[in-house]
Order: structure tokens, then C-alpha cells, then sequence
């Protein structure tokens, strides 16, 4: 479930094919902009 159009790190992973931990990855490189929700 999104919640206002933002996707969770696993939908990420599947939607691109990836694991979680490489999403995780590339976030960190600042590769993909990611938001954290409480």
C-alpha cells in the first residue's frame, strides 16, 4: 500500500528487478531519493 504516492523500499526492489539490500544501496550513494515515514 502507498501512501500518497510513495513507494516502500520493497515495492522499489520489485518494481526494478533489485534486491532490497541494493535499493538500500543506492539510496545511501544517493542514487534514488527516499523519504522516511513514520
Amino acid at each position: 500500500m502507498t501512501l500518497r504516492g510513495y513507494l516502500t523500499v520493497r515495492q522499489v526492489a520489485e518494481h526494478l528487478g533489485l534486491t532490497e539490500y541494493r535499493v538500500r544501496q543506492l539510496i545511501r550513494e544517493g542514487q534514488i531519493r527516499a523519504t522516511k515515514i513514520k
